[in-house]
């Protein structure tokens, strides 16, 4: 086994660019390094989720769900009784259901949110198969032939 040392190649060259053609480990720490950077790749969207507390009496009042930093102020309103989420147009008019009182965010936690709209299929492009066609052409006729 090679080490570091014989090959003089720090991890810190290795991270930043690709070594030499003649150094073996510097290619293969390289490599493992790409590898190991693409598989902590989050995939999904990241969204920012600020929890909401009353002022007056520190009371927990939801958690708004943006998808940009600085917090706009519309988003999804998550309420901390369990009713459903709903979208709203300005956090900062929403009251707090104790005291009434202004509410502020106390702390703000970066997710990553897998959506089935990501995964959807997006319509191909182009002239459709040649059995597709057909296929459609039979549902047709069949759809006309009942009325």
């Amino acid at each position: 086994m090679v080490s570091l040392r014989e090959n003089r190649v720090s991890l810190a060259k290795v991270g930043t660019k690709k070594p030499r053609h003649g150094s073996p480990l510097g290619n293969h720490l390289w490599h493992c390094l790409c590898l190991l950077s693409a598989a902590m790749e989050p995939t999904g969207r990241t969204v920012y989720l600020g929890e909401l507390q009353c002022f007056l009496c520190g009371h927990l009042v939801g958690s708004l769900e943006v998808d940009r930093k600085p917090l706009p102020p519309f988003g999804i309103w998550h309420p901390a009784d369990g009713t459903p989420p709903s979208r709203i147009a300005d956090w900062r008019s929403l009251r707090c259901n104790r005291c009434g009182g202004a509410l502020y965010i106390e702390s703000i936690e970066a997710l990553v949110r897998d959506d089935d709209e990501l995964h959807r299929e997006a319509p191909r492009r182009g002239r459709p198969p040649r059995w597709l066609v057909e296929e459609r052409r039979r549902a047709r006729e069949a759809a006309e032939s009942r009325l």
